[in-house]
């Protein structure tokens, strides 16, 4: 069955199509105003809603419970995160703002972790 960003080749195996927008425009764009995502998934924009205040207290939630479980391991390396641009590859044009995610990164005032290590978003 075709899918709008698949197609089914000749040999029977599914092939993607990469959209045109890339990481860097996704990064330059304009932050939203009324509490809207702009996200990039294979180079296609991608909005979603803001989220309503029973979605964001259980995001505060799963956020305290990861917190904590990082902190009592006692990971330096490790931080927690709530609605942080995450760059998850620029070969494939994805540029996210999961919910709540954990880097392997230090904390910066960059408006966005770039792909280098591993992170886990949610």
């Amino acid at each position: 069955m075709r899918g709008v960003h698949q197609n089914v080749t000749a040999a029977g195996e599914t092939a993607f199509f990469i959209g045109p927008h890339t990481v860097e425009e996704w990064r330059d764009a304009p932050e939203s105003t009324n509490g809207s995502r702009l996200q990039l998934i294979w180079g296609y924009w991608h909005v979603s809603p803001a989220p309503t205040p029973i979605h964001q207290n259980a995001c505060s939630w799963i956020w305290r419970i990861l917190y904590d479980a990082i902190e009592g391991s006692g990971r330096k390396d490790l931080h927690a995160i709530q609605a942080v641009a995450v760059e998850i590859s620029t070969a494939m044009r994805y540029g996210l703002i999961p919910d709540i995610g954990i880097v392997n990164q230090p904390l910066t005032t960059a408006s966005s972790f770039p792909p280098r290590s591993p992170s886990i978003s949610c």
